[in-house]
């Protein structure tokens, strides 16, 4: 899943192609994200807060996860609009979605909504 020909961990360009295009749960999607991050050189934390599920994620610096990143922003199914809180400077990043339920993703007419159908 990630290639270390060159010393250091960097995830395979299908990886950062399945982040771009995924559709399906929200939880499924950060589940990937999480799969594919590199954790020797950032972090990436998850909880639930109050029916709410939190995600805090930090780049390190190391270009691997910042392509993981840049990849979340590119999704098709609109992930990053729907569950980005806030970013600060040095790669920081949180997310916040609604946790009851597996909510997904779908684009229909325009319109997405985290809580299915």
């Amino acid at each position: 899943m990630t290639d270390w020909s060159s010393g250091a961990p960097y995830p395979e360009d299908s990886l950062v192609e399945l982040i771009k295009n995924f559709e399906g749960t929200v939880m499924d999607f950060f589940d990937l994200v999480e799969m594919c991050w590199i954790h020797e050189y950032g972090c990436m934390k998850r909880h639930n807060y109050g029916g709410e599920h939190r995600i805090y994620m930090a780049t390190g610096g190391w270009s691997g996860n910042e392509d993981i990143i840049q990849a979340m922003r590119e999704n098709k199914s609109w992930f990053w609009m729907m569950s980005w809180h806030r970013s600060e400077r040095g790669g920081a990043f949180w997310f916040r979605f609604p946790s009851p339920k597996r909510a997904t993703v779908q684009s229909k007419g325009g319109l997405v909504s985290l809580f299915g159908k």
